[in-house]
């Protein structure tokens, strides 16, 4: 991890203590689901999915976009990557597994299960499925044969169990148990949500939804407004990028469908800074510049559609983050990348970006 990733990181940390992977957390009041889901949403920032199985009666939402709504243009319906996602919601409910006697219902089979969608998406292309069930069982035995029959989890190649959560009021009682999937280039954010009440003392009401946000199969176009730089591993890191809010690059068609060429680098440099100042430059050889040109290349570049950040404010007031990383190949011109933090962080080279966050590299 670098200097800069850990900056960004923490800056997110910082703010998501509301709700803590693994951990309980509790709130209560009529407003008990909306608020506990608010909290998940603010440390991870964009999620969810939808899909109908045979003979299935299954809840569904999609949040749709409009033509405006989306960063290149309408979702389209027949995208293989949206076919993608639901056959992941779908993989994602027939892991759920409960206890012997479990009943599927139509519908809710209390009001406290029936509020929905699952998250307050961020996302234009959140989409998501929900089941119910009944089940002979109280509400902790229900969530102990759950935890004990994970749906998701490293066995079965999955990320595994992201973190539980309590909501409550005068005559509820609600506990979650929130798993994810490991993120491909057509979907992000593939969460599993099971919420458990109890009914009776031994009877509880089960509520799970398949999530995710899928990923539109054509890149998303760069489109930050202001001036560019171009900067040349010749000619260096400048000492401050002041006033600029992307990075130049020589016009080509490979770099409209891919952050960086296909052939190997040479060579690469990576200044980062501080409220527009230079704080670092590196050097990497040509077999460390090519191990982080193939971490690039393999981000998702597709939209997640319109994204409407609840995160953006969380670093205001702190310093700006920002870095250009600039690679050198033979026979043919540098090529830079934009890797900034804004509401999270992205890599661009003035024509496509990624959109959702980056991770490390």
């Amino acid at each position: 991890m670098n200097d800069l990733d850990d900056k960004i990181r923490d800056a997110l940390r910082s703010s998501g203590d509301r709700f803590e992977p693994n951990q309980s957390f509790s709130t209560s009041g009529a407003h008990h689901r909306a608020r506990a889901l608010r909290a998940r949403t603010v440390v991870w920032a964009l999620i969810i999915v939808l899909f109908i199985t045979s003979g299935a009666v299954i809840a569904t939402r999609t949040l749709g976009a409009k033509p405006d709504d989306s960063f290149i243009g309408p979702n389209a319906k027949g995208d293989p990557n949206l076919s993608i996602a639901r056959a992941e919601i779908a993989h994602q409910l027939e892991l759920v597994k409960l206890p012997p006697g479990a009943e599927r219902v139509s519908s809710s089979p209390v009001h406290e299960l029936s509020t929905g969608p699952p998250q307050s998406s961020a996302s234009g292309n959140f989409i998501y499925t929900t089941r119910w069930w009944t089940v002979p069982s109280s509400l902790d035995q229900t969530i102990a044969w759950i935890q004990e029959h994970p749906p998701l989890s490293a066995a079965n190649g999955s990320s595994g169990q992201f973190g539980t959560g309590t909501s409550s009021g005068p005559h509820f009682s609600i506990k979650y148990l929130v798993y994810q999937d490991r993120p491909t280039r057509a979907y992000q954010n593939a969460w599993l949500e099971i919420s458990v009440v109890s009914l009776s003392p031994n009877i509880s009401g089960v509520r799970a939804d398949g999530t995710a946000v899928w990923l539109t199969s054509q890149p998303t176009p760069d489109r930050r407004e202001g001036p560019s730089i171009r900067v040349t591993t010749a000619g260096g890191c400048p000492t401050s990028i002041a006033g600029y809010h992307d990075i130049s690059n020589p016009r080509s068609h490979e770099l409209t469908v891919r952050l960086l060429p296909a052939n190997r680098p040479t060579g690469a440099i990576r200044c980062r800074y501080q409220d527009s100042s230079l704080i670092k430059q590196e050097g990497l050889d040509a077999a460390k510049a090519q191990t982080l040109a193939r971490t690039i290349n393999g981000l998702p570049l597709g939209s997640p559609g319109r994204i409407v950040s609840m995160g953006c404010g969380l670093t205001e007031g702190r310093a700006q983050l920002t870095e250009i990383i600039v690679f050198s190949y033979q026979g043919r011109s540098d090529i830079d990348l934009w890797h900034g933090y804004e509401c999270f962080p992205s890599v661009a080279n003035g024509f496509i970006t990624t959109v959702l966050s980056v991770g490390d590299f």
